[in-house]
């Protein structure tokens, strides 16, 4: 089974309860992974202090312009949809930050002066925590698209795992959604102040536009209204779990103590495990 753990606003929790979730996952037998896919910050190793083997580069790739053989005819400027490329009056620039690789300009060009070069956007970590296997993307400073970062992280996830905890990137972005592909289930975690509820309205009509099976947990649970917990009744959302506000959880997170965590949140992980093996046997691997 693969879950994702996401949020629509960073702070809510989602990394505690993805690490805690593996963890808890491979202690019970089950063959876990841990994929964390919030590549412009990862903070999971905090937690699961993995013990990484392979480190790569992820490149993508970006259009190089031979000055000698440009014509100036302008076609690779105005086929790109992104501003990537720009024909000057006296030269042709290229904009990497703006490119989406998509090799249209290549395509275009009349004398056959621009080529594909890869440039490097971050890096991958591959390696284990415990018995789980762990795979982290980090997006290298300056970089705007994260995007193929998460991808290359993804692609690491084996097809012979019992359960694959994917770590998304908070939001609803194009990042976030690339994540929700690959999951069975979908766990969005919550707090119940203003902001909370604002941006989980946010994820929870995206999530619902993508046709994923979906629940909720609650974290903060003691703090703000109660509007949170009537809209998840009123519209029949699945609540695996709340967590209220624990001076001794806090402390637990602050030391990186992964044992003490998955103790406090062991009712809300056996709820979501639960969820996920009810599931109709077509919607799990």
């Amino acid at each position: 089974m693969k879950i994702a753990v996401a949020s629509g606003k960073p702070g809510t929790g989602k990394t505690m309860l993805a690490t805690a979730l593996a963890s808890v996952g491979s202690r019970i037998g089950l063959s876990a992974c841990y994929v964390d896919c919030g590549v412009e910050a990862p903070n999971g190793c905090l937690l699961l202090h993995p013990r990484v083997e392979v480190r790569r580069s992820v490149t993508r790739r970006v259009p190089l312009v031979d000055h000698a053989l440009c014509g100036g005819s302008g076609v690779c400027a105005s086929v790109c949809q992104f501003g990537g490329i720009v024909r000057l009056p006296t030269q042709t620039l290229v904009h990497p930050e703006l490119c989406t690789s998509c090799g249209a300009c290549v395509a275009a060009c009349p004398h056959g002066a621009i080529r594909e070069v890869p440039r490097s956007v971050g890096s991958l970590e591959i390696g284990w925590a415990g018995s789980i296997r762990f795979a982290q993307g980090t997006l290298d400073p300056g970089q705007a698209r994260s995007l193929p970062v998460i991808e290359a992280a993804l692609s690491e996830i084996p097809v012979d795992e019992d359960l694959v905890v994917i770590d998304a990137p908070p939001g609803a972005t194009a990042s976030m959604i690339a994540t929700l592909r690959y999951a069975d289930l979908v766990v969005v975690v919550a707090d119940a102040t203003l902001f909370g509820r604002v941006d989980f309205g946010i994820i929870l009509d995206l999530v619902r536009r993508l046709g994923v099976d979906f629940g909720v947990v609650i974290n903060r649970s003691d703090i703000g209204d109660q509007r949170l917990y009537r809209l998840c009744t009123a519209e029949d959302i699945p609540i695996f779990g709340t967590i209220p506000y624990s001076r001794s959880l806090a402390r637990a997170y602050a030391l990186g103590n992964l044992d003490a965590i998955s103790l406090h949140l062991q009712k809300t992980i056996e709820s979501t495990l639960d969820h996920a093996l009810s599931l109709p046997a077509g919607r799990r691997p």
